[in-house]
């Protein structure tokens, strides 16, 4: 089973780990800054797109040709707005505001829909109560509509229902999803999967998935691609030294990612037993005799802990 050589590649654990704070400022932000990256990209393309393509020179007459045409007919088409702005500024000022307000609200409403998502995979399930199927409300042709979706699977996974989570993400395109987002859908699958008894497919989506940024999240992907390793010595401290290194969890972290690194040095032999504590060695002895090492759950059971044991 692979695993991603380049951790720094990935957003540090904890960027979606803080609690929802986009709404309509990070909107704003949004907006602009796919305004700026459209105009740019637009600019880039005018003066240089479409030349030298498919390996041709970039002089080859007919592509030139192409070339030249094409802007002629962009530049009359600008000039013919321009002085339709002229003679018409209230009609043109109202289109422009028109354009700019559609774009920002449905930048709002995406926005509000990842701060939902975030919620569903942050918040203490037993102290609030389910999301509706009403909350995947937006139009089918909205991409905040596969963020809802999404909201919907996550809430639903975490409370235990892994076919009403993938029947919430069933309709989810992949490519309407920014990357965060996907890991996320990746990781309902990969605990889905786990629900169902499928380890191997869980193992792989797990690799793919982690790090969510969502702590509740993130510590049941450690422990799915944790286990999947475990056999394999190479893939195992391939795989710590991924996560420490990327900065996705300290050994020293009092979390079950944290957890889920310690029982890995242990089985690799970096880390003594005898420096962890006590309830936490019994909870770790039994993992390993679930995962068939009956030899390292008698070594941890059998470790006696200083006083100075771990946290």
């Amino acid at each position: 089973m692979p695993v991603d050589p380049s951790p720094e590649a990935r957003p540090p654990h904890g960027a979606l780990a803080t609690a929802p704070s986009g709404g309509t400022s990070r909107a704003v932000k949004d907006f602009g800054a796919a305004v700026a990256r459209g105009s740019l990209s637009m600019a880039l393309w005018f003066f240089i797109g479409g030349l030298g393509r498919h390996g041709e020179p970039i002089y080859a007459r007919r592509q030139l040709g192409a070339f030249v045409m094409v802007r002629i007919f962009l530049v009359g088409v600008a000039v013919v707005l321009f002085r339709w702005g002229q003679q018409e500024p209230a009609m043109a000022l109202t289109a422009v505001i028109a354009f700019l307000s559609v774009g920002l609200l449905a930048f709002t409403a995406r926005s509000y829909a990842k701060d939902a998502l975030l919620l569903a995979a942050t918040r203490d399930t037993s102290a609030s109560k389910p999301l509706s199927v009403a909350t995947v409300s937006a139009p089918r042709w909205f991409a905040t509509r596969h963020l809802q979706a999404l909201a919907l699977g996550v809430d639903r996974l975490r409370r235990g229902d892994a076919s009403a989570a993938l029947a919430a993400i069933s309709e989810i395109e992949p490519a309407r999803l920014e990357a965060d987002e996907h890991r996320m859908l990746l990781a309902v699958q990969a605990l889905a999967a786990r629900q169902a008894g499928d380890g191997k497919s869980a193992a792989l989506k797990a690799l793919a998935a982690f790090p969510t940024g969502a702590l509740p999240i993130d510590g049941e992907l450690g422990r799915v691609c944790i286990d999947g390793a475990y056999h394999d010595g190479a893939r195992l401290g391939a795989l710590v030294g991924a996560w420490t290194r990327g900065g996705h969890v300290s050994v020293t972290d009092d979390t079950e990612l944290g957890k889920s690194l310690r029982f890995a040095l242990v089985k690799l032999e970096r880390l003594d037993p005898t420096a962890l504590r006590e309830d936490e060695r019994a909870e770790l002895a039994e993992r390993a005799r679930a995962l068939g090492d009956l030899e390292l759950a008698r070594r941890i059971s059998a470790a006696a802990p200083p006083s100075n044991a771990y946290r």
